[in-house]
């Protein structure tokens, strides 16, 4: 990132902190130097004061920037940068008593709630408890049964919230079809119960949710920071408020316009909540300031951007940078290609170490994955998390893997699929369907790659492959790095693919405000990735329909 002296807007969001005691606000569109503004405002702070970071790689990420400060020891010891968890489980720990951290807290009280039903081992839901565990996760994740100043939590004890958490994560979708979704719904209530019962153990849930139910004494801080504001869901705002000293203020940063995880649980009214909270607690609207000037892209990419966010602005000394457009013309297509136009194969084949590419959904991204492999070009996709997320419909298909090659294996998960789509379409669950295509296409080419690399491959085969192809925090700079646009959030890079761009944005099953609203989020949040150059690759979807039968054939012989 370039370096610069401060902006006016910046000036003003340093004068506010250093001259008042008043709450604030801070509208920070993307790559415009927000966290750069909260650390050279530290000096100038008055009191203790706790930023609240996102993940641990932020928190460390802002400690290091805080260290080259070299601040007075008294004062650098008044500042603590930590995650919610870290605040909510030093919390915890207030008042004595042991604590132990046990991850899988859920899933051993699950077994002590199904004996107490007396259920026995044979009965369907001791193989499908996952969508149990992540229902109560997600249910401590909203709140259910916390009281506040501010907040309106939902109650556990209502069915009918239960259900529309269900909904909401898509849980019903990994029930087994012999357990009704009420049956469900009083096992959640009953593990919901006894996981706030037993408190010695902690799992990451806990860490933010039972200081709030047990209304633990949270450290008093004199300015309290959330950073990525527009990310956070209603406990970890209580958890903020709750850690304001008396006379504490609060600072919050964020971009309304990058809030895109609204489908994980998050608030994508978030920071608008918190102004009405802040007005609630003072009497009138906190100062709100903006941060509009982005250090991070080219003056043409910040146009690009402006279609989505006009308030983005590029730096007064920007370079033009690039952005292009390329179509794919589809493999089986005649006509001659104008320019910008290539097939599919000569796109995998344009693209070297150095870019990045993103897109809207998976399959994509593992079509030129698959090409890329076969030119021996290297190649890594962000997300260790993803490749576990084939890994695990794979497994919901055929739980039993060790009995079954790879091969042999897929044609059972396709029967399933047949079966699980058909369910689906009857109740009228389009968008679960497209989803569930998409990452079935995926798992397609991963098992394609794998018979590329092995003879008779088995699901260990699978798993290498999916080890070797994801993980988190990689570097562009000697492969080509594949991203969904969800994990690209908070990374850079010099060149930047968006794959579909108007083939995937919006996504064609979005309907809601709030998923369109999502959408225009998401584009947003891949244009302003790009540095230098952007390019955005369409006519991706037809390409792809075009190739997938002569890939399956391929595949098969």
């Amino acid at each position: 990132m370039t370096k610069h002296t401060h902006t006016p807007e910046q000036a003003a969001i340093l004068w506010h902190l250093a001259t008042t005691d008043l709450d604030l606000i801070i509208d920070a569109k993307a790559g415009c130097g927000k966290t750069s503004s909260i650390i050279d405002s530290l000096p100038s702070l008055r009191g203790s004061t706790v930023i609240n970071a996102f993940n641990k790689s932020i928190v460390d990420e802002i400690n290091v920037k805080i260290d080259k400060l070299q601040l007075p020891f008294s004062q650098r010891a008044d500042i603590n940068i930590c995650t919610s968890h870290s605040l909510g489980f030093a919390a915890l720990r207030q008042g004595g008593g042991r604590l132990k951290v046990e991850t899988n807290k859920k899933h051993d009280l699950l077994k002590e709630v199904m004996n107490d039903m007396q259920l026995s081992g044979e009965h369907p839901l001791y193989r499908t408890a996952s969508p149990i565990v992540r229902a109560v996760s997600a249910a401590k994740a909203a709140g259910f049964g916390l009281t506040s100043a501010f907040e309106t939590f939902p109650s556990p004890t209502d069915p009918i919230n239960w259900e529309n958490l269900f909904e909401h994560f898509r849980l019903d979708e990994d029930l087994s079809s012999e357990v009704s979704l009420d049956f469900a719904i009083e096992v959640c209530q009953r593990l919901f119960n006894k996981t706030n019962q037993v408190t010695h153990l902690v799992d990451f849930d806990d860490m933010i949710y039972l200081p709030l139910l047990l209304n633990k004494t949270f450290h008093p801080y004199s300015n309290v920071v959330i950073d990525e504001a527009q990310d956070i869901n209603a406990t970890r705002r209580e958890l903020a408020f709750r850690s304001l000293a008396p006379s504490g203020r609060l600072i919050v940063v964020g971009d309304p316009n990058q809030a895109i995880y609204a489908f994980t649980g998050a608030d994508s009214q978030s920071m608008d909540n918190i102004a009405r909270n802040l007005k609630q607690l003072r009497g009138e609207s906190p100062t709100v300031l903006p941060l509009t000037t982005c250090w991070r892209c080219d003056a043409n990419i910040i146009a690009q951007a402006q279609k989505y966010v006009p308030a983005i602005q590029a730096r007064s000394n920007a370079a033009p940078g690039t952005v292009r457009r390329v179509r794919l013309l589809e493999a089986d297509d005649d006509e001659e290609g104008t320019a910008g136009t290539i097939t599919l194969d000569e796109y995998a084949a344009s693209l070297s170490s150095g870019t990045t590419v993103l897109c809207r959904l998976n399959n994509p991204l593992l079509q030129i994955a698959f090409r890329l492999i076969k030119r021996r070009q290297p190649v890594q996709i962000e997300g260790r998390d993803i490749g576990q997320q084939f890994l695990n419909l794979y497994k919901r298909a055929v739980p039993k893997t060790h009995m079954f090659g790879l091969n042999e294996g897929m044609e059972i998960f396709n029967v399933w699929l047949d079966k699980t789509i058909t369910e689906l379409t009857n109740i009228n669950k389009h968008k679960r369907v497209a989803e569930l295509q998409d990452k079935a296409e995926a798992l397609e080419v991963l098992v394609a790659i794998t018979n590329e690399a092995t003879t008779n491959p088995n699901y260990n085969d699978l798993q290498l492959t999916v080890n070797k192809l994801f993980g988190d925090q990689l570097s562009a700079s000697s492969v080509v790095l594949l991203s969904s646009i969800h994990k690209s959030k908070g990374r850079e890079w010099p060149k930047v693919h968006i794959l579909g761009f108007r083939d995937y944005l919006p996504f064609f099953l979005a309907e809601s405000d709030w998923e369109l609203e999502a959408e225009d989020n998401l584009a947003y949040v891949a244009i302003t990735r790009a540095e230098h150059e952007l390019t955005l690759v369409n006519g991706v979807k037809a390409a792809l329909d075009a190739a997938r039968p002569r890939q399956a054939s391929a595949v098969k012989a």
